[in-house]
C-alpha cells in the first residue's frame, strides 16, 4: 500500500478536463492505496469548490494546520493567542481586507479564538513580499507566505503546520514508512513534503521545487498509473531465478544457487509485477540470530534488481520502500551493497577487524569440507553469534557466495573448520585450537606470503588468543538497519558487559520517537523511559552503535560501540 499526498490548485486541478480524469482515476487507486489532498486553502473554500466530488482518504487544509478524515477534524494546530494579538498591533484589521479560518470555518472575525490560518490581502505584490519577509525574521512561532493564486496575500499558519509534518502525522496513524510516500506539487510550499518523501513536480512547478523532485509529470494520473502495480511474496521459481540472472548478467549463478539455498523453506522473493510483468524483486529471508541465550530477529536482503528497461524510473525507491516495509517487524535488517546508494534508506556500514599472518608451514592440514565431521562442525557453528543452520542447508550454505569451506586437522586429528573468501582472499571465520598457526599454514597452502582473517569485534574470545598480531580496520559490505533499539542494545550490552569492565551508570537516550533509558549496573537493563538526558537521530544511534568515530561522553565511550555484525556465510 502506498500512500499518495498532492497539492490541489495547479497539481491535482490544473484545468477542468485533466481535473476530470484525475477524479475517474481515484476509485481503483484507492482500492489499495491511501489517497490525500493536501492544499493551502481552507475547508470552505475547497468544498465550495469541488462541491465534494472528490473523495479522499484524508483532507488536509490551511498548509497542513488541519487534517480531517471522513469530513471530521482529526488534528488542528492553531496560532498561539499572543501571537495573533502582536499581529493586531502590526496589522490594522480594521482597514486592511483578511479572513481568518477556525478548523471548518473559513470566514470567522480576527478576535475568534484558535486561529488556523490568517490571509491578508494587501495593496501590492511588493508590499506582501516586504510584509512577509518580516514576519519570518521577526516570528519563531510562525509562517507566512505569498499566495500562489494572488501575489498580493499572505497566509500565515503556526510554524508546526507545513505539508510535510502533516504526512507524517497521517503517516504514522496509517503505519506507512516514509519510503511508500509519494507526494506531487507545483509551489513553495510543497517543497519541504517533496523533500522528506518520494517527490515528483507538475510541469509548470516553480523551479525551486523542480531541483529537490524525483522527476516531473504532467498530470496527478500519472502518478496513480505508476503506482498501480502488484507486490507480492513469492516462492522462488524458474521465472525470478531467470530474472535475476539477466538484472545481474550472472549466466546461470543465480539459477544455479537458488534452488539449493532460496528455496521455499529458506525464504521468498518480494515482487513488484506491472500487468503480470515482473518488472523487480528481491530475497526476503527471514533467521534468528542467537548472542548467549538471546534470540535477534533478522531479515536479510539480497538479490535486489530491476529490470533493465524499467531502470531510472524510480522502481528502485519503490522496491527498497516495500523492503523497508516488511522489515519494520524485524530487530535488524541487513543486507550488502553500496554504503552511499543504501543509506537514504537507513543502511550502515560496521567496521571489522583484519588480522594479518605470514605464511608457515607445520602440522597442519586442510580438507574441504564435506558430511563427515558435519555434527561437531554444527555444535562448534551454532554456540557462536550465528543464524542457526541445521544439516540440510549447512553445506550448501557454507559454499556459496565466493567462499569455500575447510575442514582444519592438527597432526592428524579434526580441530575445527575455517571458511575462506575467494574473491577478497581472506580468512572469513575459523574455529580451531590455535587460530595463529593454523592462519599461517592456510597462508602456505594458498601459495601467500601471508593471509588476511577478518574478526568481530564481539569475538572476544578469537581476539585474545590474537594479541601481538598486527592488525588493520577494513569497512565490512554488510550493511544494518535497525529497528528495534531497545532489544538490539539490550542484548549487545549484556554480551559486551560479560568480557568487558562497562562504566557504572545510567541514561536515557531518545532515538528518533523513541525514549530508552539504559542502566548498566550489575548487569544491563534497557526499559522504556519518558524522559531523556539526550536526543539522536537514527542516522547517529546507528554510527555510535556501529563505530563511526563521533564525540561520545565518558559513559557512552564505554558502553559504545557494540559489534553488530553478521558472517558472511550467514547472509545467504
Amino acid at each position: 500500500m502506498f500512500l499518495l499526498a498532492t497539492d490541489f490548485d495547479r497539481t491535482f486541478y490544473t484545468n477542468n478536463t485533466d481535473l476530470k480524469r484525475n477524479i475517474d482515476n481515484l476509485p481503483k487507486f484507492r482500492e489499495r492505496n491511501k489517497f490525500v489532498i493536501i492544499t493551502g486553502r481552507s475547508y470552505g473554500d475547497f468544498i465550495n469548490l469541488t462541491k465534494n466530488s472528490i473523495k479522499t482518504d484524508y483532507l488536509i487544509v490551511n498548509h497542513g494546520a488541519t487534517i480531517l478524515k471522513d469530513d471530521e477534524i482529526i488534528n488542528s494546530i492553531y496560532i498561539d493567542e499572543l501571537t495573533k494579538k502582536k499581529l493586531m498591533e502590526l496589522f490594522d484589521f480594521n482597514k486592511v481586507t483578511y479572513f481568518a479560518s477556525h478548523d471548518k470555518d473559513s470566514r470567522v472575525d480576527i478576535n475568534t479564538l484558535d486561529l488556523s490560518k490568517i490571509n491578508i490581502q494587501l495593496s501590492d505584490n511588493l508590499v506582501a513580499k516586504k510584509a512577509a519577509d518580516y514576519i519570518n525574521e521577526n516570528f519563531s512561532d510562525i509562517e507566512a507566505y505569498i499566495s500562489m493564486r494572488h501575489k498580493n496575500h499572505i497566509e500565515i499558519v503556526n510554524k508546526k503546520a507545513n505539508k510535510a509534518n502533516a504526512i507524517r502525522y497521517v503517516s504514522n496513524l496509517e503505519k506507512i514508512n516514509k519510503h511508500l510516500i509519494y507526494t506531487v506539487g507545483d509551489g513553495y510550499t510543497d517543497i519541504e513534503m517533496i523533500k522528506q518523501f518520494n517527490g515528483y513536480a507538475i510541469s509548470d512547478a516553480v523551479d525551486e521545487l523542480k531541483e529537490y523532485a524525483i522527476d516531473t509529470i504532467s498530470s496527478v494520473s500519472d502518478m496513480m498509473e505508476y503506482l498501480n502495480v502488484d507486490v507480492n511474496l513469492e516462492d522462488t521459481d524458474l521465472e525470478i531465478t531467470d530474472f535475476v540472472n539477466e538484472c545481474y548478467d550472472k549466466d546461470d549463478y543465480f539459477k544455479k544457487y537458488m534452488g539449493k539455498i532460496y528455496n521455499k523453506k529458506e525464504g521468498k522473493h518480494l515482487t513488484i509485477r506491472k500487468n503480470s510483468e515482473l518488472i523487480a524483486c528481491a530475497l526476503l529471508l527471514s533467521n534468528n540470530i542467537y548472542i548467549d541465550n538471546d534470540v535477534l530477529d533478522i531479515l536479510t536482503i539480497g538479490s535486489i534488481c530491476v529490470d533493465k528497461k524499467y531502470r531510472k524510473q524510480g522502481y528502485f525507491k519503490m522496491l527498497m520502500g516495500l523492503i523497508k516495509k516488511y522489515e519494520e517487524k524485524y530487530d535488524i535488517g541487513v543486507l550488502s551493497g553500496n554504503i552511499e546508494k543504501y543509506k537514504k534508506y537507513d543502511y550502515y556500514p560496521n567496521i571489522l577487524n583484519l588480522y594479518k599472518f605470514g605464511s608457515l608451514d607445520n602440522n597442519i592440514t586442510f580438507k574441504k569440507m564435506d558430511d563427515t565431521y558435519l555434527d561437531e562442525i554444527l555444535e562448534m557453528y551454532n554456540s557462536k553469534i550465528h543464524l542457526n543452520r541445521n544439516r540440510n542447508n549447512f553445506l550448501d550454505i557454507a559454499n556459496q557466495w565466493k567462499t569455500d569451506a575447510y575442514y582444519i586437522f592438527n597432526n592428524n586429528i579434526f580441530d575445527g573448520y575455517l571458511f575462506y573468501n575467494t574473491k577478497r582472499d581472506f580468512i572469513n571465520e575459523i574455529r580451531c585450537s590455535d587460530i595463529n598457526s593454523t592462519a599461517s599454514s592456510f597462508a602456505k597452502l594458498k601459495n601467500r606470503d601471508y593471509i588476511n582473517l577478518k574478526v568481530f569485534k564481539s569475538d572476544y574470545e578469537t581476539i585474545k588468543k590474537l594479541d601481538g598480531i598486527s592488525n588493520s580496520k577494513m569497512y565490512n559490505r554488510q550493511l544494518y538497519s535497525i529497528h528495534n533499539f531497545k532489544k538490539v542494545i539490550s542484548v549487545y550490552l549484556n554480551y559486551k558487559n560479560k568480557y568487558s569492565d562497562l562504566k557504572k551508570g545510567e541514561l536515557s537516550i531518545k532515538i528518533d520517537d523513541e525514549i530508552i533509558k539504559i542502566s548498566v549496573l550489575d548487569r544491563v537493563d534497557v526499559t522504556d523511559n519518558n524522559t531523556y538526558d539526550m536526543e539522536l537521530t537514527k542516522e547517529q544511534a546507528m554510527n555510535i552503535l556501529l563505530n563511526k568515530k563521533m564525540s561520545l561522553n565518558e559513559l557512552l565511550s564505554s558502553w559504545f560501540y557494540l559489534d553488530i555484525d553478521i558472517y558472511n556465510n550467514d547472509l545467504v
